[in-house]
């Protein structure tokens, strides 16, 4: 067992203690002393409340943190949306001028088969239709008709071409309602799986017990502005999506 050097002081008699003792009597002069153990001690008055205030202040700072994380996607998703209806509206420029190329690509064409077409008819009114002046009228008549109706689809047709579907569009994934059903894991790779590739996840911290809702359900499933009720609609691959989920 280890001693410690002590010296009494009432009488200064040195003595070797047990460290082990709280207190102790000096041999000599009968002085009633207590032994420093060399650990520091902090006592907390109203130890009750500063654990309350304690607790409360770091609720609030989960609070905040919280609150600032929200904050933080919201201003992240405002500006993917930004960003999306920008470049939206690029694309649509870009198919417009396309389309209108291509529309000034078929109006020689158009033109041609008109004058053509005029021609034949002359041809037919001055030859008849017992002569071959007159049959190559009819001819010329009939290729101008056909050409001149294709390049006038061409041109003033409403159908979309398939140069005109814009390959970066991507259906959302049918058969995945009701949405909150899925877990927010599921949901997700779901949709990288169909090719989305700006994907966010927004946490709600709402879970307390369990009881209410359950812990990775899906609430709602919105891209950009719009809340998605069911799959099958067509969007940019890069179109912001907020997966929005229940979690702790």
């Amino acid at each position: 067992m280890k001693l410690i050097d002590l010296k009494c002081p009432a009488c200064g008699a040195e003595m070797k203690v047990n460290p082990d003792l709280k207190r102790l009597i000096c041999v000599y002069c009968g002085k009633e002393m207590l032994v420093d153990d060399g650990v520091t001690r902090l006592v907390i008055e109203n130890g009750f409340d500063y654990g309350y205030e304690q607790e409360m202040g770091r609720l609030k700072a989960q609070e905040d943190y919280e609150a600032e994380q929200q904050k933080f996607e919201a201003e992240r998703q405002a500006e993917a949306e930004k960003r999306y209806r920008e470049k939206l509206e690029k694309d649509r420029e870009k198919r417009k001028a396309e389309k209108q190329k291509r529309k000034e690509q078929w109006k020689p064409w158009f033109i041609g088969a008109v004058a053509t077409g005029v021609f034949g008819l002359f041809m037919m009114a001055f030859g008849g239709f017992i002569n071959a002046f007159g049959i190559i009228g009819l001819i010329l008549v009939i290729v101008a008709f056909c050409t001149g109706y294709f390049a006038y689809g061409r041109i003033f047709g409403q159908a979309p071409t398939e140069e005109e579907y814009d390959v970066d569009y991507i259906e959302f994934p049918k058969g995945m309602e009701p949405f909150t059903v899925l877990d927010h894991g599921e949901a997700l790779a779901k949709l990288k799986d169909a090719g989305f590739t700006n994907i966010i996840s927004r946490n709600l911290h709402d879970v307390k017990l369990g009881l209410k809702v359950q812990d990775g359900k899906v609430q709602s499933i919105r891209v950009a502005d719009k809340v998605i009720q069911a799959g099958g609609d067509w969007y940019p691959k890069y179109a912001p999506i907020v997966i929005t989920y229940h979690g702790k």
